[in-house]
C-alpha cells in the first residue's frame, strides 16, 4: 500500500476518494464520512479521524497471492489545509502529506507521498527478483467540484532514481445517502512513462537470469515464461474502481467499508511479474471522529 496524495474539502464537503498512487494505485480508507460534519462542530485548529481497519490485498502489483493486512487508519487535517493521510492498496502501505493550494469549487494542491518497500519474500512470482526499495513522489492536484461530484487530475513525479512519473485523472461522486449512512463511488485511469512501469513490471537481464538459474533448479515458485528479460513501454498503467460505504455506530464512531478493483493496461500486464491483470482489495475499518 503506497502513499496516498489526498485532494481534499472542508469537512462539510465531499471527502474525496483515494485515488492515488505511488509504486502502485492506492486505495484510502477514509475516516471523515462525506459531508457529514458542518465546520462549526470542529474545535481547534485540527480535526480529523484515527482508527484501524483490516483488509485482502495482493501480494504486491500483479500478484496473484493475496494477505490479510491491518493498518492504522489516520486521516488529519490541520486549519483545512494541511493534510496528512495513511494509505493501502496493492501490497503496500503508505502515507502522504499534502497543503491545499485553494479551495472551492475550482482547487489545487501540492504534497509528498511515499510507499514501503517490496520483498522477495511476498509472492513466489517474485523469487529471483531482490528486494525492491520503497519510493517517494511530489504531487500536484487539480479538481472541480459540481456538487456531489468531484474530477481530479494528479501529477506524480518520482522523487527516487527509479520511480519515474505518473499521470492519474479521476472521478468521484458522493455524500450522505441517509442520516447516518454515507456512500461514494470512484473511478481513475493511470498512465506511466517507461521508468515507472519498469519499477513495479520489468525484469533486467539480471534478475531474468537469477530466475532462471532457480527454474532450472527446480524452484517450484516460478514457472515458464519467467525467466526473461521485460522491459515496459510507456502508457496506460491501470483502471480502478472504488466504492466504499460508511455508517455512524455511535456518537462519532464510524464503521467504514472499501471495496476496490483495479485492472492493468495491456502493457503492464505482458510482464511476467503480473500474474493476475485484475485484482480487489477490500477492507472494513472502525475510525473514530473528531
Amino acid at each position: 500500500m503506497t502513499a496516498t496524495t489526498f485532494t481534499a474539502s472542508r469537512p462539510n464537503r465531499l471527502a474525496l476518494l483515494a485515488l492515488h498512487a505511488s509504486t502502485v494505485a492506492l486505495l484510502t480508507l477514509p475516516a471523515r464520512p462525506l459531508a457529514a460534519q458542518d465546520s462549526s462542530a470542529q474545535h481547534g485548529n485540527w480535526h480529523g479521524s484515527v482508527g484501524m481497519a483490516a483488509g485482502s490485498i495482493a501480494s504486491y502489483y500483479g500478484s496473484d497471492a493475496r494477505h490479510t493486512l491491518g493498518a492504522p487508519v489516520i486521516d488529519l487535517a490541520f486549519r483545512h489545509r494541511l493534510l496528512i493521510r495513511t494509505t493501502t492498496g496493492n501490497g503496500a502501505l503508505g502515507a502522504g502529506i499534502q497543503w491545499i493550494v485553494k479551495d472551492g469549487m475550482l482547487g489545487a494542491s501540492v504534497g509528498l507521498a511515499g510507499s514501503e518497500s517490496r520483498q522477495e519474500n511476498k509472492a513466489n512470482g517474485l523469487a529471483g527478483m531482490d528486494d525492491r526499495s520503497g519510493s517517494f513522489f511530489g504531487t500536484t492536484s487539480l479538481f472541480l467540484r459540481a456538487g456531489p461530484a468531484v474530477a481530479m487530475s494528479t501529477t506524480m513525479i518520482g522523487l527516487d532514481a527509479n520511480a519515474g512519473n505518473m499521470q492519474l485523472l479521476g472521478l468521484q461522486l458522493g455524500g450522505m445517502i441517509a442520516p447516518r449512512l454515507f456512500a461514494g463511488i470512484g473511478s481513475t485511469m493511470t498512465w506511466a512513462d517507461s521508468k515507472n512501469m519498469a519499477f513495479d513490471f520489468g525484469i533486467s537481464s539480471e534478475q531474468a537470469e537469477r530466475r532462471r538459474e532457480l527454474l532450472d533448479a527446480g524452484d517450484g515458485r516460478l514457472r515458464d515464461g519467467d525467466a526473461v528479460a521485460f522491459a515496459p513501454h510507456a502508457g496506460f498503467k491501470e483502471l480502478r474502481h472504488t466504492a466504499q460505504l460508511g455508517y455512524a455506530i455511535y456518537g462519532t464512531w464510524q464503521v467504514v467499508g472499501v471495496i476496490s478493483e483495479g485492472r492493468l493496461g495491456h502493457g503492464a500486464a505482458e510482464s511476467p511479474l503480473a500474474r493476475q491483470s485484475s485484482a480487489m482489495t477490500t477492507a472494513l475499518g472502525f475510525v473514530y471522529r473528531f
